[in-house]
């Protein structure tokens, strides 16, 4: 789980999530994206939270994974795109941009999507599975490079 968003959102999906992988198998992750000074590790039942990892061991973590689950903000996506790798995506509440994109992935096969509000402990995670072709993620580097370069700069 990548966890990113706004309190109380964050928080809310952070509990949430805890109810339905807790006990469930293949061992699950959350990657907090809280940064401080060292890395923190956390663990409970099955779950194991980083606060923060470096950018090389956060990406072989989520390359790595067999189920993704993450926010649908559009610098998420983009990450996960240059990755090859697809996700569960849960827009965040009263964020329409991020509804519309999840929605409009999922549309073109490219994500799964579930809204927050139906999640529950009876909840199905079902894997993404990534259908793009090698040119979308060649574009999708060059413009969350520019991205990224932009937010370095400012």
């Amino acid at each position: 789980m990548i966890l990113s968003g706004p309190e109380p959102q964050r928080g809310i999906l952070r509990q949430k999530l805890v109810e339905i992988l807790n006990n469930r198998m293949p061992p699950a992750v959350f990657l907090e994206g809280r940064p401080g000074e060292q890395v923190e590790i956390s663990k409970s039942e099955n779950i194991t939270s980083y606060n923060h990892l470096p950018a090389d061991e956060m990406r072989d973590m989520i390359a790595g994974s067999t189920i993704i689950i993450a926010r649908s903000g559009y610098t998420s996506v983009m990450e996960l795109i240059s990755l090859n790798c697809s996700a569960l995506l849960i827009p965040t509440p009263g964020q329409p941009e991020q509804e519309y994109l999840a929605e409009y992935l999922s549309s073109k096969g490219w994500f799964s999507v579930v809204p927050q509000n139906r999640l529950n402990v009876g909840t199905i995670l079902t894997p993404g599975k990534a259908l793009w072709t090698p040119e979308i993620i060649d574009e999708s580097n060059v413009l969350l490079e520019k991205a990224l370069d932009e937010l370095l700069n400012k």
